[in-house]
């Protein structure tokens, strides 16, 4: 299945996800992104820059350096949105990027966001 296709699905299958894309943490760049909300090139790479800032950061290597693992995901929240980014099993220069309406509870996204993970890192795109 192609990326586009696979992050489509990501939106279609999960309750209140409305964006889901596909991050390459190492050059800052979002490589594909569906949504059911318009979201311009200029704020998806905005995006982007967020998931390199808060995975791998000074302060999160230190952390991870500390844990003697890396971040997984993390999850950023606010008024009207909830946002996560999760890295690629075996990818950790890649990562899974999904935005979801901000009534969703927090694990429940999280979890929805490791089944994805699962799903596009199954689906042969690399």
């Amino acid at each position: 299945m192609r990326l586009e296709a696979e992050l489509k699905a990501c939106v279609d299958r999960t309750p209140g996800c409305v964006a889901a894309g596909f991050v390459d943490l190492d050059m800052g760049m979002m490589l594909a992104l569906q949504s059911v909300v318009p979201i311009s090139a200029e704020d998806a790479d905005i995006l982007a820059v967020v998931g390199v800032e808060v995975l791998k950061s000074d302060p999160a290597r230190t952390m991870e350096a500390q844990l003697q693992a890396p971040f997984a995901s993390a999850v950023i929240t606010g008024d009207e949105i909830l946002q996560i980014f999760q890295r690629i099993d075996g990818r950790p220069g890649n990562a899974l990027y999904l935005v979801f309406e901000a009534d969703i509870e927090a694990p429940l996204a999280l979890a929805a966001a490791r089944d994805n993970v699962a799903a596009v890192a199954g689906a042969g795109l690399w």
